[in-house]
């Protein structure tokens, strides 16, 4: 990985400083970035098993088990779906 024509030797040091450099206060780590693009992709109806790949599970069943979370709206759009 690349930031300004130098490598990034360290993830967890580049965030940081990035953070910092953003005025980003609150706790906010990498993993929480990948659980938002994985939520927001699967809420918005994305293929699972092609989220599953992109993420790099083995398994779509462990995609659905960490990133798949059911809200009100689609509890209410399901029971919609009867007559």
């Amino acid at each position: 990985i690349h930031y300004n024509g130098g490598p990034v030797d360290c993830l967890k040091t580049a965030w940081k400083n990035d953070r910092r450099r953003a005025s980003v206060t609150r706790r906010l780590r990498l993993y929480d970035i990948r659980h938002a693009f994985a939520t927001n992709l699967l809420s918005a109806g994305a293929n699972l098993k092609a989220v599953s790949e992109i993420l790099g599970h083995a398994s779509s069943d462990m995609t659905m088990r960490v990133y798949q979370h059911v809200d009100t709206d689609l509890k209410r759009c399901t029971v919609d779906m009867l007559d």
